[in-house]
């Protein structure tokens, strides 16, 4: 989720970089300078009137549509700085809010000491940052302007020799910043001149009016880390014409052929016309894009998101867009361009089928990976990696888990992860697409085994099976709108978990073992009013594993028999008996299927032997085929269809404690063969986007989780360890 790892990755940023307010406070007070008076003023003071404390030198002044928010929306967007949180939190508490005082004048002509409204840093510069705060003020005639204090500094660490740049005296001794040396006494421009210079120079490029003045402020004062930092008393003036602003922010709400465009619009014009434009290939300029939405009209000031759904998109690939805006004097101002993939619907490619142990992993719309794990102190673990990013994003959810935990995501981007708990109840933990915080709930109930999930693709309706205590079928749902959960018991007597499947007109089929060794089934078909339940017969021993054929929704049930052989029950609509027919090979793991978007079904196993068994369906053909693709093969193997290729992909462990990589594409004429990096200690898990990348997530032998990935396009495969700790 492309807010989760943004989120963690802001805080990390904020503990080191956001501490220049302090850097200043208890200093010597400087003398009182009003600053621009010869232009109609900034009208503010450089003073030592407030609380004894000094603010940095102001070094620009914006006119004309010169609101704060306007002015750090356009400076956003001149020089590049995009970091509008540069306070300081440590252990949840806020010990810096970036704040300083400033003597301004106020509508009433009189001056007075006022907090910085805004700031604005560089961002991405930890260390070394361009940095400025803004005060509304008031100039000599009465408009409203905006004074602000640029400077560049450097993080400095503490050096507990001298004490130097401790962030909070005797308290807490990271660093701090100091703005780079330099003055009119010294021979270098120090860190305010840097940056002023840098404003003048971004928006004098960009076209804008700009004047210069001395407004004679050369006060050098000491900064941390004992060098002297002060400006050479000169200051900017920039006008500002316009106040617009469109921001792209992130897709959401993504289907096979749909997706909501989402923006910020922020303006102060007397109407403001904006739209959204789009397509399969990067772009910019208004006319860039094949596609745009309708053009929306907002009258006055307005500070909004705004949203627009687009439909009939094709499911492979990705899509473009960008927000647009336009005023009335025909100035149109374009937002960052932001890519996004649109949903498959979820099958084992998009998450795992949770059939053995180990972490269990999800692949969002944007391409993201969660991967949920049970930790060794009974809590669910949560890492994940965003699109874009370069590093994984690590959190414990808390809870109490007692089984394996299994994910699923609708088609919104919200994320479900269902489990048993400790008290043998239903546990629950779920993100909301645009929320902040994970929630958690205990559904109660009797829970044994693993619960399993599946998302109707109709309506986003969460359905979770599992067994009761009392040897029983137990069905819990959750409709989009509802206030509670349902729940209900259904057919049948599982020995086995019960495992979901639907369709994509939202029929659900469940199948399980049996106490009497038989197939057991219970279905809920679109427009009926009860549960179906059935007993299939046959002979079953281990977990009956389905496919649903993505061209005309048969279902297809694979498991072992009793005699050692391979069982495979299929169902077609308009039929009105279950096929029954035993396949090639002697599966000594429970069979694990797959199907592609043609409708071919591949289904993988490790034989009695130890090798890798394959059998397998062509569309058009009429019977099955089967081989031993040899290998030495440890556990069940776990298969998935690239969604992109259809190329087929099988990842196993090996008898040496490697991961074996097998894999088929399309006009090849042989299988591929390699072992990637990794000691796996539970199965290899995959996962892949509709873009082709995939992901394999594993426990190692020390207790972490392990990674390898596929990159489409690279051409070796990648192999990490993302720490745990994970639980046996």
């Amino acid at each position: 989720m492309p807010v989760l790892s943004t989120l963690h990755i802001r805080v990390g940023f904020v503990l080191v970089i956001a501490v220049g307010v302090l850097a200043t406070a208890g200093l010597p007070s400087a003398s009182a300078d009003l600053i621009g008076e010869k232009n109609d003023g900034p009208a503010g003071e450089y003073s030592g009137s407030c609380g004894g404390k000094k603010s940095d030198p102001v070094g620009i002044v914006f006119r004309g549509k010169a609101s704060v928010l306007n002015t750090r929306e356009t400076i956003a967007e001149r020089t590049g700085w995009r970091n509008v949180d540069t306070g300081l939190t440590v252990f949840g508490h806020r010990v810096s809010s970036d704040k300083q005082e400033l003597s301004v004048r106020q509508s009433n002509g009189k001056y007075a000491c006022d907090e910085n409204q805004m700031a604005i840093a560089e961002a991405g510069g930890a260390n070394s940052r361009h940095h400025v705060r803004l005060w509304r003020a008031y100039s000599k005639t009465g408009n409203v302007v905006t004074v602000g204090t640029p400077h560049h500094e450097d993080f400095v660490m503490h050096n507990p020799l001298n004490n130097h740049c401790e962030l909070i005296p005797g308290i807490l001794s990271i660093g701090n910043h100091a703005v780079d040396r330099g003055g009119v006494n010294q021979s270098d421009d120090s860190g305010f001149d840097q940056a002023r210079h840098k404003i003048k120079k971004d928006f004098s490029d960009a076209g804008y009016e700009i004047s210069s003045e001395n407004w004679g402020n050369t006060v050098e004062f000491e900064q941390c880390d004992e060098d002297k930092a002060g400006s050479d008393g000169y200051g900017v003036t920039v006008t500002l014409v316009y106040a617009l602003h469109a921001h792209s922010n992130p897709a959401t709400e993504m289907s096979k052929a749909s997706a909501k465009l989402n923006g910020e619009l922020l303006t102060e014009e007397p109407t403001t016309e904006y739209w959204f434009a789009y397509g399969p290939k990067p772009s910019q300029g208004a006319s860039g894009y094949p596609n745009k939405t309708a053009v929306t009209t907002v009258s006055g000031p307005a500070e909004i998101g705004v949203s627009e759904v687009v439909s009939g998109l094709a499911m492979s690939g990705t899509y473009y867009f960008r927000m647009f805006a336009r005023n009335p004097a025909g100035k149109v101002v374009e937002g960052d361009e932001i890519a996004y993939r649109l949903c498959l619907t979820p099958d084992v490619n998009t998450y795992d089928n949770g059939l053995s142990p180990g972490p269990r992993s999800i692949v969002t719309c944007d391409g993201s990976v969660h991967v949920f794990y049970r930790t060794p102190s009974n809590t669910l673990g949560h890492k994940w990696y965003q699109t874009g990013n370069t590093v994984w994003g690590s959190e414990n959810l808390g809870g109490s888990v007692a089984s394996e935990p299994n994910a699923i995501v609708d088609k919104k981007g919200n994320i479900h992860v269902f489990y048993r708990t400790a008290s043998g109840t239903l546990g629950h933990s779920w993100w909301q697409t645009g929320g902040t915080v994970w929630g958690s709930e205990n559904l109660g109930g009797s829970v044994v085994g693993e619960p399993q999930a599946v998302v109707d693709p109709t309506s986003d309706a969460l359905h979770v099976f599992h067994r009761t205590s009392t040897g029983t079928v137990r069905h819990r749902w959750w409709a989009t709108g509802a206030t509670v959960w349902g729940g209900e018991t259904l057919w049948g007597s599982p020995a086995s978990d019960p495992r979901p499947v639907v369709d994509k007109k939202g029929n659900i089929n469940v199948f399980f073992r049996t106490t009497g060794g038989s197939l057991g089934h219970v279905w809920w078909q679109v427009g009926g009013s009860v549960w179906g339940g059935e007993n299939l017969g046959g002979s079953v021993v281990g977990e009956p594993l389905t496919v649903v054929d993505p061209t005309n929704d048969a279902l297809h049930v694979f498991h072992r028999t009793a005699s050692g052989t391979l069982r495979h029950r299929w169902w077609a609509w308009g039929g009105t008996l279950w096929g029954d027919e035993t396949l090639w090979g002697s599966p000594a793991s429970d069979p694990h299927p797959v199907v592609d978007k043609k409708g071919n079904i591949n289904v993988f196993f490790r034989t009695t032997s130890g090798s890798l068994g394959h059998v397998w369906w062509q569309v058009g053909g009429s019977v099955w085929g089967g081989e031993d693709l040899g290998g030495s093969v440890v556990g069940d193997p776990q298969a998935m269809v690239n969604p992109k290729d259809d190329a087929v992909h099988v990842l196993h462990r090996n008898s040496s404690g490697g991961i074996q990589h097998r894999w088929w594409a399309w006009g090849g004429t042989l299988w591929g063969s390699e072992t990637l990096w990794g000691s796996p200690a539970s199965e290899p898990h995959l996962i892949a986007d509709n873009g082709g990348n995939i992901n394999s997530l594993f426990r190692t032998p020390s207790g972490t989780v392990g990674h390898v990935w596929w990159q489409e396009g690279g051409s070796l495969w990648g192999g990490e360890d993302l720490g745990g700790p994970v639980a046996e």
